[in-house]
């Protein structure tokens, strides 16, 4: 069997999705925030993340930057909720009290962080419907973190060592506001 460098057999931890679905575009737009609070004593790690276009036809769009960003001091104004999906059932539901997720609000309030990487696409004429969306597909396909034996995944520690908790955001930078994106995240939770 093998483990992973915390000691847990692989495959082995409570494990979540987190879908965002039809976020409209728009500058400065968290597309997909994963927090946990101050309250949390497990570390959350952040697996996998995926992105897709929405678009059904053929749209004239723009390249679009989006920075992935630590955060403090959650804000959440004209947001989404989001409830995080168990592939496994025997695994527990998380708290939101310990953990959130949440889509689609603006950074106003929020303390953003150090940009951990930064991507950039274009969702140009690049609907779900158009035949020819090869760009399309090998995105959604394409895994946005950083990934390998000799990577660590960014990781939330909550309550520990912080006094307001530890996020991370998919923020939007470009204006463009045409078209609507998908976001898939795969985290697990660890008792710490």
């Amino acid at each position: 069997m093998l483990a992973e460098l915390s000691g847990h057999v692989y495959g082995s931890l409570p494990t979540y999705y987190v879908w965002s679905s039809a976020v409209t575009q728009g500058a400065n737009k968290n597309h997909l925030t994963f927090w946990a609070s101050s309250n949390s004593t497990g570390i959350m790690k952040i697996r996998k993340l995926f992105s897709g276009v929405l678009s059904t036809a053929a749209i004239t769009g723009a390249g679009i930057r989006f920075d992935f960003k630590r955060c403090t001091g959650l804000t959440t104004q004209g947001g989404t909720a989001l409830t995080p999906e168990r592939p496994d059932t025997l695994d527990a539901t998380l708290s939101t009290a310990d953990y959130q997720f949440w889509t689609g609000h603006t950074s106003s309030g929020m303390v953003e962080g150090n940009i951990q990487f930064a991507q950039g696409f274009t969702n140009e004429e690049i609907g779900i419907t158009h035949a020819a969306d090869v760009g399309g597909l090998l995105m959604a396909g394409l895994n946005w973190m950083p990934e390998g034996s000799w990577v660590k995944d960014l990781t939330l520690r909550g309550g520990q060592g912080t006094s307001s908790g530890q996020g991370m955001t998919v923020k939007q930078i470009s204006a463009s506001t045409v078209g609507s994106m998908a976001w898939l995240g795969v985290v697990t939770v660890e008792s710490s």
